[in-house]
């Protein structure tokens, strides 16, 4: 989460934000989700702020950098676009890195993006969703052997963007991927934490996390 540089006061810690239009990249998303645990981790109430939909990458940062709005929930492409565009816009909270992402969720793992399916689909495709978890297994392992570089290389081409900031991106974030491809509990156990701000259900009583993941078509080779 960034703070616009030259927004109409000076934003230099969330309680700042009280009152102010703050942009995340779609309702009900990733980052409007992080927004709201990030603001009642900080004694800031949802109420407290106006949360308006800026989209992804181009408008983004054209958000940002035109100061629509006091603060923004950006991804690291977005950052870096906004730096190499010379802007350096003030970082309110920061979640790149294992020991940022601890002290902003209270633990080294977040699992982001997972392979999803209902029971009855899973029961019937046993075979199929074990080749596909093992699949994304073999490419996490791929990954942690090679180059940011060499892991830059090999996207197709329609998910590519600027050569630099791909490299600095996937630099970042590759030592902070699984190297199992399994779902930890203590990864699981964050990601229902931060939900439950934009989802009261999952702090009922009656929730088992445990009902909601499985491990078991990982395989180990």
């Amino acid at each position: 989460m960034v703070a616009s540089p030259g927004w109409g006061r000076e934003i230099t810690t969330i309680q700042d934000l009280r009152g102010a239009p703050i942009g995340v990249g779609g309702f009900g998303g990733p980052a409007n989700i992080f927004l709201n645990w990030t603001l009642v981790q900080h004694g800031v109430a949802l109420s407290d702020v106006t949360i308006t939909n800026i989209g992804t990458l181009a408008t983004a940062v054209a958000a940002v950098e035109r100061r629509t709005v006091a603060a923004a929930v950006l991804n690291n492409v977005e950052y870096l676009m906004l730096r190499k565009q010379g802007i350096d816009p003030l970082i309110l909270v920061d979640t790149r890195g294992r020991e940022n992402l601890k002290r902003s969720v209270g633990a080294e793992t977040f699992p982001t993006s997972v392979l999803i399916a209902t029971g009855p689909w899973l029961r019937q495709n046993a075979d199929t969703a074990r080749r596909l978890a093992r699949a994304i297994r073999r490419s996490l392992e791929w990954m942690h052997r090679q180059s940011p570089a060499s892991v830059v290389d090999r996207f197709p081409p329609q998910y590519r963007g600027d050569h630099d900031i791909d490299i600095a991106v996937v630099s970042t974030f590759l030592p902070m991927f699984s190297d199992t491809g399994k779902m930890p509990a203590e990864g699981a156990e964050a990601v229902r934490r931060v939900a439950a701000i934009s989802a009261p259900r999952l702090r009922t009583s009656g929730f088992d996390l445990r009902k909601t993941y499985t491990n078991e078509f990982v395989g180990e080779n």
